[in-house]
């Protein structure tokens, strides 16, 4: 033994010894399994050798994407957390009207109601105005007619005058409580009986007469005042 040992094989010998062990090798495939902990480097990895199914489920995340880089064809709406995109990530040409807009297209006919220049025809009712908002300078000219003022009235009263010259009469209607009056007017049953007083006294209307020249007959005086049936 100790002989064979001692000679030193020859160069076909050791050929067949190369040979063999490179078929050994060959045949178990890798020696075994990398020992330790992030013995893999950038380096090692081929470009495209981590495959989907090579990367666990939930594995990347916020921190591992580089910032502006996921385009839109990257991403589709399942893959985003309800609520995920916010503020100017969203583009806005691509919404749709809010569900609870869709019959608000003009806010009651307003396109923008905040700022829209102009009403529509009867765009505005009772309700959408507010208590004394409507003030003298918002009232065009000749805007008010009888037909305007609710419960438009008058109220009157007629008085006796003496037929001498000189003689004098005096009557002041007051309107009753709840009314306001408005205006008001007088008269005289003969042309020789001047108006010396015309005029709104509280809340009623005064006047008052003298006759001119003798009269025959009974003469009388009327003085009316015009009303709103509502103090408002």
């Amino acid at each position: 033994m100790r002989r064979i040992l001692k000679r030193r094989p020859s160069a076909g010998a050791a050929g067949v010894i190369i040979g063999m062990t490179a078929l050994f090798v060959s045949l178990g495939g890798p020696a075994a399994a990398l020992e330790g902990v992030n013995r893999v480097t950038n380096n090692d990895i081929q470009r495209g050798a981590v495959s989907n199914s090579k990367i666990r489920k939930n594995a990347v995340t916020t921190t591992r994407i580089k910032n502006n880089d996921i385009r839109n064809r990257d991403i589709r709406g399942d893959d985003l957390p309800l609520g995920g995109i916010r503020g100017n990530k969203i583009l806005e040409s691509s919404l749709g009207l809010v569900p609870s807009a869709l019959n608000a297209t003009n806010a009651t006919n307003a396109t923008n109601a905040t700022n829209a220049d102009t009403v529509g025809p009867n765009g505005v009712n009772t309700n959408a105005i507010q208590n004394d908002a409507v003030t003298a300078p918002k009232i065009a000219a000749d805007a008010v007619g009888s037909s305007e003022l609710a419960g438009l009235t008058y109220v009157q009263q007629q008085q006796a005058i003496g037929n001498t010259a000189g003689d004098i009469a005096t009557v002041q209607v007051d309107c009753p409580a709840g009314t306001q009056v408005i205006g008001g007017g007088a008269f005289a049953t003969d042309f020789n009986i001047h108006n010396v007083s015309n005029v709104a006294n509280g809340n009623g209307w005064f006047a008052g007469f003298e006759v001119d020249d003798a009269l025959g007959g009974a003469n009388s005086i009327t003085v009316r005042a015009t009303r709103l049936t509502s103090a408002d």
